[in-house]
Protein backbone atom coordinates (compact mmCIF):
# COMPACT_ATOMS: atom_id res chain seq x y z
CA UNK A 1 0.00 0.00 0.00
CA UNK A 2 1.64 3.37 -1.12
CA UNK A 3 1.44 6.55 1.57
CA UNK A 4 -1.49 8.14 -0.15
CA UNK A 5 -3.60 4.86 0.00
CA UNK A 6 -2.58 4.83 3.31
CA UNK A 7 -3.78 8.38 4.27
CA UNK A 8 -7.09 7.91 2.13
CA UNK A 9 -8.13 4.74 4.25
CA UNK A 10 -6.94 5.54 7.78
CA UNK A 11 -5.59 9.43 7.65
CA UNK A 12 -7.43 12.14 9.98
CA UNK A 13 -10.19 13.86 7.45
CA UNK A 14 -8.21 16.84 7.05
CA UNK A 15 -5.36 14.86 6.00
CA UNK A 16 -7.48 12.95 3.43
CA UNK A 17 -8.82 16.59 2.21
CA UNK A 18 -5.62 18.03 2.09
CA UNK A 19 -3.74 14.60 -0.03
CA UNK A 20 -6.40 15.16 -2.56
CA UNK A 21 -6.01 18.44 -2.78
CA UNK A 22 -2.53 18.75 -2.83
CA UNK A 23 -1.39 15.45 -4.23
CA UNK A 24 -4.37 13.79 -6.41
CA UNK A 25 -5.18 17.68 -7.38
CA UNK A 26 -8.97 16.98 -6.93
CA UNK A 27 -11.27 20.28 -7.54
CA UNK A 28 -12.37 21.19 -4.77
CA UNK A 29 -16.03 21.41 -5.53
CA UNK A 30 -15.77 17.63 -5.97
CA UNK A 31 -14.89 17.63 -2.12
CA UNK A 32 -17.22 19.41 -0.54
CA UNK A 33 -18.70 17.03 1.86
CA UNK A 34 -14.86 15.67 3.06
CA UNK A 35 -14.39 19.98 3.06
CA UNK A 36 -17.13 20.28 5.59
CA UNK A 37 -15.92 16.80 7.84
CA UNK A 38 -12.56 18.32 7.95
CA UNK A 39 -13.96 21.77 9.04
CA UNK A 40 -15.71 19.92 12.00
CA UNK A 41 -12.52 18.01 12.66
CA UNK A 42 -11.63 19.17 16.75
CA UNK A 43 -8.24 19.80 15.67
CA UNK A 44 -8.81 22.40 13.11
CA UNK A 45 -11.78 23.66 14.61
CA UNK A 46 -8.55 24.60 17.32
CA UNK A 47 -7.05 26.21 14.71
CA UNK A 48 -9.58 27.93 13.51
CA UNK A 49 -10.62 29.31 16.59
CA UNK A 50 -6.66 30.21 17.23
CA UNK A 51 -6.47 32.06 13.74
CA UNK A 52 -9.93 34.22 14.07
CA UNK A 53 -7.99 35.71 17.40
CA UNK A 54 -5.14 36.62 15.56
CA UNK A 55 -3.37 38.72 17.61
CA UNK A 56 -4.05 36.94 20.46
CA UNK A 57 -0.71 35.80 21.22
CA UNK A 58 2.82 38.21 21.31
CA UNK A 59 5.29 36.92 19.11
CA UNK A 60 7.92 37.10 21.32
CA UNK A 61 9.64 33.68 19.20
CA UNK A 62 9.07 33.07 15.73
CA UNK A 63 10.04 29.55 16.27
CA UNK A 64 6.65 29.43 18.55
CA UNK A 65 4.27 26.99 16.79
CA UNK A 66 1.31 28.29 18.74
CA UNK A 67 1.35 31.24 16.94
CA UNK A 68 -1.33 32.19 14.67
CA UNK A 69 0.84 32.73 11.83
CA UNK A 70 1.95 29.15 11.77
CA UNK A 71 -1.67 27.92 12.04
CA UNK A 72 -3.23 30.02 9.40
CA UNK A 73 -0.40 28.57 6.84
CA UNK A 74 -1.01 25.51 8.26
CA UNK A 75 -4.60 25.74 7.42
CA UNK A 76 -3.83 27.54 3.63
CA UNK A 77 -1.59 24.60 2.72
CA UNK A 78 -3.61 21.77 3.54
CA UNK A 79 -6.36 23.22 1.29
CA UNK A 80 -8.64 26.20 3.28
CA UNK A 81 -8.70 29.14 2.41
CA UNK A 82 -10.79 32.59 2.39
CA UNK A 83 -14.07 31.28 2.31
CA UNK A 84 -13.88 30.20 5.92
CA UNK A 85 -14.97 32.57 8.13
CA UNK A 86 -12.18 32.21 10.33
CA UNK A 87 -9.20 32.21 7.55
CA UNK A 88 -11.37 35.65 6.30
CA UNK A 89 -11.28 37.05 9.87
CA UNK A 90 -7.41 36.82 10.47
CA UNK A 91 -6.70 38.01 6.71
CA UNK A 92 -8.49 41.09 8.06
CA UNK A 93 -6.94 41.36 11.30
CA UNK A 94 -3.14 40.81 9.34
CA UNK A 95 -4.77 43.76 6.73
CA UNK A 96 -5.41 46.06 9.54
CA UNK A 97 -2.27 46.41 10.74
CA UNK A 98 0.31 47.47 8.37
CA UNK A 99 2.44 50.67 8.06
CA UNK A 100 2.64 53.55 5.78
CA UNK A 101 4.78 51.36 3.26
CA UNK A 102 2.66 47.97 3.34
CA UNK A 103 4.45 45.94 6.10
CA UNK A 104 2.68 44.15 8.17
CA UNK A 105 3.15 44.71 12.05
CA UNK A 106 3.02 41.95 14.65
CA UNK A 107 1.71 42.43 18.19
CA UNK A 108 5.08 42.33 20.35
CA UNK A 109 6.34 43.99 23.22
CA UNK A 110 9.63 45.37 23.36
CA UNK A 111 11.02 45.80 26.75
CA UNK A 112 12.57 48.73 27.87
CA UNK A 113 15.95 47.68 28.33
CA UNK A 114 15.97 46.86 25.16
CA UNK A 115 14.81 50.61 23.32
CA UNK A 116 10.86 49.44 23.69
CA UNK A 117 8.00 50.59 25.63
CA UNK A 118 7.53 47.61 27.73
CA UNK A 119 4.04 47.40 26.56
CA UNK A 120 2.42 45.76 23.93
CA UNK A 121 2.74 47.56 20.46
CA UNK A 122 2.78 46.88 17.09
CA UNK A 123 6.02 46.41 15.51
CA UNK A 124 7.47 44.96 12.25
CA UNK A 125 9.39 41.83 12.72
CA UNK A 126 11.62 40.51 10.39
CA UNK A 127 13.13 36.81 10.80
CA UNK A 128 15.22 35.03 8.39
CA UNK A 129 14.05 31.35 6.92
CA UNK A 130 16.87 30.02 4.90
CA UNK A 131 14.43 27.46 2.87
CA UNK A 132 11.73 30.16 2.34
CA UNK A 133 14.53 33.43 1.64
CA UNK A 134 17.10 31.16 -0.57
CA UNK A 135 14.07 30.82 -3.25
CA UNK A 136 12.61 33.71 -3.49
CA UNK A 137 14.02 35.78 -6.65
CA UNK A 138 16.63 38.61 -5.21
CA UNK A 139 15.16 41.09 -7.90
CA UNK A 140 11.65 40.14 -5.97
CA UNK A 141 12.36 41.84 -2.20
Amino acid sequence: MNAINFILENGDVWLQYAARINSLKERKDSLIDLRLRALSDPKIKAYLNDVADYHGILVTNHKNPDLPIHKLLFLLDIGFDADVPEIQTAIEKIMENKDDNGVYRSLTNIPKHFGGSGEDSFFFCLWYDKENFSSVPLGKI
